[in-house]
């Protein structure tokens, strides 16, 4: 037994100096915020294909581009933090990151399943207001299935996230939130999840 620990200890660590190899900067941000491994090892993938995309090397130094690579790994490894919260994290300006993802986004032909960030977002949404988990399954179906109803398919995913748990919530009975303060803790606008709370409403 002590032999294996021994031997899982030397692995981690020769991962860990593969990975500072790769990128000091991202790591050690990384690992500073207390960002768990998945999100490093998908932060690092995205700093790769930037490398390979021949976007200049001043440009990767830039620490709102690491900013972004943070967001992107952050996405790919299904724990989704909201652009404004990285950009405190990072000290990065919003502006700059928002327009090197789609730099990066474009380049590097990322592309992301909208179902995907949406149940992702239910999930983050339910666990921080600690939404019982019979709750959150049908927030997730109909967060899902709403994404094809006209007036939905192209909102942003968190919105949609959101408007299904109020949803949902609300037909169960599970009052402890109200909208304003729904939109308030997700980062969202109250006048766009009233819109879309509608909408989905309707949908049986």
């Amino acid at each position: 037994m002590l032999a294996y620990f021994k031997q899982r200890i030397k692995l981690e660590s020769q991962l860990d100096e593969e990975l500072t190899a790769s990128c000091p900067e991202i790591v050690k941000l990384c690992k500073s915020l207390s960002f768990p491994f998945p999100v490093i090892h998908e932060t690092l993938k995205v700093y790769e294909k930037i490398k390979e995309a021949d976007i200049e090397k001043k440009q990767r130094k830039n620490r709102a581009l690491v900013a972004t690579c943070i967001f992107i790994g952050c996405r790919n490894a299904n724990l989704p933090k909201p652009l404004k919260e990285i950009c405190r994290l990072t000290r990065s300006s919003i502006k700059e990151t928002t327009r090197n993802y789609y730099i990066i986004s474009k380049k590097c032909q990322l592309v992301y399943n909208v179902s995907d960030l949406v149940k992702n977002y239910v999930a983050m949404i339910c666990e921080k207001l600690h939404i019982p988990v019979n709750i959150q399954h049908e927030a997730l179906t109909l967060a899902t299935t709403g994404l094809d109803t006209t007036g939905v398919c192209g909102r942003r995913p968190k919105t949609v996230a959101a408007s299904a748990v109020y949803v949902v919530c609300e037909r169960s009975g599970f009052f402890q939130i109200t909208l304003s303060k729904l939109a308030e803790e997700t980062q969202t606008n109250v006048a766009t999840l009233r819109v879309v709370v509608g909408l989905l409403s309707s949908k049986q």
